[in-house]
């Protein structure tokens, strides 16, 4: 789970480093799970919406392995 938002993520680069380096052992594409581009809101009712949620991750890891 990420906190910051897909662009000028740290996740952005190791995940191309996986690509580069060990793209034929990847078994599905590369999907990236981050909080959305755009400012954190102040109200913690919609920063937990923002903040990728483990509902979500798990959603997202159910998508790949179905591809």
């Amino acid at each position: 789970m990420l906190r910051e938002p897909l662009i000028m993520a740290c996740c952005s680069d190791i995940a191309g480093l996986v690509a580069e380096k060990a793209f034929g052992s990847l078994r599905a594409p590369i999907k990236l799970v981050t909080a959305p581009h755009a400012p954190v809101p102040f109200s913690p009712a919609l920063e937990d919406l923002y903040i990728p949620s483990p509902d979500k991750i798990e959603a997202a890891v159910r998508r790949t392995m179905a591809d």
